[in-house]
């Protein structure tokens, strides 16, 4: 059933949000792009294992992307959030 698998879906986003460290990182993002994972670090005052382990899981449900810079890994939102995610994301 549609309503179902729509359900299920958002129930798996909000548990990814359910996070200040993940909506931190999602906020920040919003403001600025192609952060690296010491910028992010520093800017939400956590350490690297943690902000590397929150990053692994917005990049596992593609709320964010991720790209190479020279030597450096670089995060940024997601182009292809769907319309409820970056409604979410707008309101932070």
């Amino acid at each position: 059933m549609k309503d179902t698998r729509v359900i299920e879906q958002m129930e798996y986003v909000f548990k990814i949000l359910a996070n200040n460290h993940r909506l931190a990182i999602i906020k920040l993002l919003k403001k600025e792009t192609d952060l690296s994972v010491w910028y992010i670090t520093n800017k939400i005052g956590s350490n690297v294992k943690a902000t590397s382990k929150h990053l692994r899981i917005l990049l596992d449900a593609g709320i964010i992307e991720r790209d190479q810079h020279l030597n450096e890994a670089v995060y940024f939102l997601s182009r292809k959030n769907s319309r409820m995610l970056r409604y979410i994301i707008k309101q932070l």
